[in-house]
């Protein structure tokens, strides 16, 4: 018997490997995937509107500051890293040896290998992929031990999708694109609230004292959503936060006063309702009395629609929302009420439809509801008053209550005609001349 033979085009098994014996990929590995045009977006669990969760918030930006930690990601880069170490860049602390070996340009390869963490009040949040070679570069002079301490590191990244969480130290972080690191030295933030403070400009312990440890205390947050963003902003950029809370605390600023000044007590961030189609949000700060119960509240908005977040408006303050007013639009006659024609349609009460077929004649409302003399009214009410203080009932004039009972039938009676002439000239049988 002799068999064919197949090419591997023809072959009834599907081929692993190229003539070249380059492995071939799985042809159903793109089984089931759906056209570009058909493809829908995610939606997170949010609900829509601000959100809260760590990936889902509208812009998708980061603006936190930390301290930048490196960490190995496999044995094999840390042992070519001290490979690559010389005798005088062993030397140190194991920050200072890192920087010495990743700020070397020979170096580069093992600088890109390194997990950039980003460590907030000592908990491991995120890691930081630098988007560029200037960055990274940036990420590399945050190790430099010979920069100015005590200093904030300020962090700018965007969240995508697409990259995947990282195994660290038995659990997994997030992974955030960085597109910009800046560290700012404390001494010169220090020396800018005071350049901002014209009036009993305070001293160093002061501003640290009742100022920055405050406000930086606020900043020990992941900064991965809008509303953080905005604070972490203002904290680190805006003196005008800390020229009123200065103010505050002298008692020198206009507004409620406290003989022994006022203290910072509640920081609040809400969607602005002036943004439109703009981000933008109202940081309120709360100041209490320290010898009263007076409260006094000052914001300031920040817009951070972009990466790049901005001042709106300055300090000032802050009354609260306006309420919204909104109109009564129901109509001045309901439908089903009593209609000015003299036919008045009953209202069905399974729907909001009048009843065409149900017509009551006002003339049957009108005897059933005869209209009462206010004096007859007030003479029954004497009566009442004149049992309970024990006097006769009847201790008025009969003649006054024939009087006032004849103007009654009077009433009653030209209210008939008139609407025995109206029914006439509408063509409605008059009910009473037949009976």
């Amino acid at each position: 018997m002799i068999l064919p033979k197949l090419t591997a085009h023809q072959s009834f098994k599907t081929p692993l490997h190229n003539y070249q014996r380059e492995p071939l990929p799985d042809p159903n590995l793109f089984h089931g995937i759906v056209p570009a045009g058909e493809i829908t977006p995610q939606v997170c669990g949010c609900g829509g509107g601000i959100h809260t969760c760590q990936y889902g918030n509208p812009t998708g930006y980061l603006y936190a500051m930390g301290t930048l930690v490196p960490y190995f990601p496999s044995l094999s880069v840390e042992t070519e890293f001290n490979q690559a170490a010389t005798e005088d860049q062993a030397t140190g602390s194991q920050e200072q040896q890192m920087f010495k070996v990743l700020s070397n340009t020979e170096n580069r390869y093992l600088a890109r290998e390194i997990l950039w963490t980003l460590q907030i009040a000592g908990v491991d949040l995120l890691i930081l992929k630098p988007d560029s070679e200037d960055t990274l570069t940036e990420l590399i002079s945050g190790l430099d031990p010979s920069k100015p301490q005590p200093s904030y590191n300020v962090f700018l990244g965007k969240f995508v999708p697409m990259l995947e969480a990282m195994p660290m130290n038995d659990e997994t972080l997030p992974m955030v694109v960085c597109f910009q690191y800046s560290s700012i030295a404390q001494s010169d933030l220090i020396a800018n609230i005071q350049k901002t403070i014209t009036s009993n400009t305070p001293s160093t312990n002061d501003v640290v004292q009742f100022l920055l440890n405050p406000m930086m205390e606020l900043a020990q947050n992941p900064g991965n959503n809008d509303a953080l963003r905005a604070l972490n902003y203002a904290i680190i950029t805006y003196m005008g936060i800390y020229s009123t809370t200065w103010q505050m605390h002298q008692g020198t600023s206009p507004g409620p006063k406290d003989s022994s000044g006022f203290s910072l007590e509640n920081v609040e961030t809400l969607p602005s309702k002036l943004q439109g189609n703009r981000l933008i949000f109202d940081i309120i700060f709360t100041y209490g009395g320290n010898s009263t119960n007076i409260a006094s509240k000052w914001f300031c908005r920040i817009d951070v629609t972009g990466p790049f977040p901005s001042l709106v408006s300055e300090m000032q303050p802050y009354y609260g929302s306006p309420g919204m007013l909104i109109p009564n639009m129901s109509p001045l006659v309901p439908q089903g009420s009593i209609s000015p024609s003299f036919n008045m349609p009953i209202q069905n009460q399974t729907s909001n439809t009048v009843s065409q077929d149900k017509v009551i004649p006002q003339r049957a409302v009108m005897e059933e509801k005869t209209p009462v003399s206010d004096d007859i009214k007030t003479l029954d009410e004497e009566e009442i008053q004149a049992q309970k203080d024990g006097l006769p009932a009847n201790n008025h004039d009969p003649l006054d209550e024939e009087k006032l009972k004849g103007q009654a039938e009077a009433i009653t009676q030209e209210n008939l005609s008139t609407v025995e002439a109206q029914e006439a000239s509408e063509g409605v049988p008059n009910t009473t001349a037949e009976e």
